[in-house]
């Protein structure tokens, strides 16, 4: 068996990027604002969140975060997909509506390379794995993972563009169980791959397990990798040895 971890790019314009796209300044019910158009977008900053916004009317609110990560998945050799996680390194994580549950699923972006306002309805809802609010860790050094079930595995192909989404548990579940009150918010902080330059060890990484094949031995893949992590700008574009 054998670790790869792989980094997204920070900003966009080149070939990957992160960032979250949002409903925002509404005042609507919680099936109207799951289900409406995008109205901003933004991949630009070190910390991202991915977020529920009450307004002042009652049973009703004013926004809605998702957060989206592209992923350029190399020549896997014929190696086996056995396991997978999302890493983050978090911040705060507020629960003014209610304990909600942190999910990764799989998303559609416009580009691979920016994030847009309309990406706020390119995510897709069958979840890939979540992490609860009492086991997400707000020490900005300590890891979260979002471990991948089975779909999750399975949507990781060699050559490809994998494209990720992260929603609350309320919003990917098309529910909303928490405790309704005016102007107050629950969400999950976490670093975004805008601060590779200045802390790698911070930036959002896609973990992949798997069994070697010979194509992958003969790329220079050796087990003796797993749990190994270099820094990225040592490496192509995504990937990290």
């Amino acid at each position: 068996m054998a670790t790869l971890t792989l980094f997204s790019e920070s900003g966009s314009g080149g070939s990957l990027c992160d960032g979250i796209a949002s409903r925002t300044a509404v005042n609507e019910v919680f099936s109207t604002i799951r289900s409406g158009n995008g109205t901003a977008a933004d991949a630009t900053q070190n910390q991202e969140l991915v977020r529920l916004t009450s307004s002042g009317t009652i049973n009703q609110f004013a926004g809605l975060y998702r957060y989206f990560i592209s992923f350029s998945i190399p020549n896997l050799g014929g190696g086996v997909v056995t396991g997978a996680y999302l890493r983050l390194f978090g911040g705060s994580s507020p629960t003014g509506l209610g304990s909600a549950d942190l999910h990764v699923a799989g998303a559609s972006m416009a580009t691979a390379n920016n994030v847009i306002s309309s990406d706020f309805q390119n995510r897709q809802t069958t979840s890939f794995g979540s992490i609860t609010r009492a086991n997400y860790n707000t020490t900005a050094s300590v890891p979260n993972d979002l471990i991948f079930n089975s779909t999750g595995i399975a949507s990781i192909a060699s050559n490809s563009t994998l494209e990720l989404s992260l929603q609350l548990s309320w919003d990917i579940l098309n529910s909303f169980t928490g405790t309704w009150a005016a102007s107050t918010d629950t969400y999950f902080t976490f670093f975004t791959s805008d601060i590779l330059s200045s802390s790698p060890e911070l930036a959002p990484r896609l973990v992949i397990v798997l069994s070697l094949g010979e194509g992958l031995r003969s790329q220079g893949f050796h087990p003796s990798w797993v749990g190994s992590l270099l820094r990225p700008r040592q490496f192509a574009p995504g990937r990290a040895k």
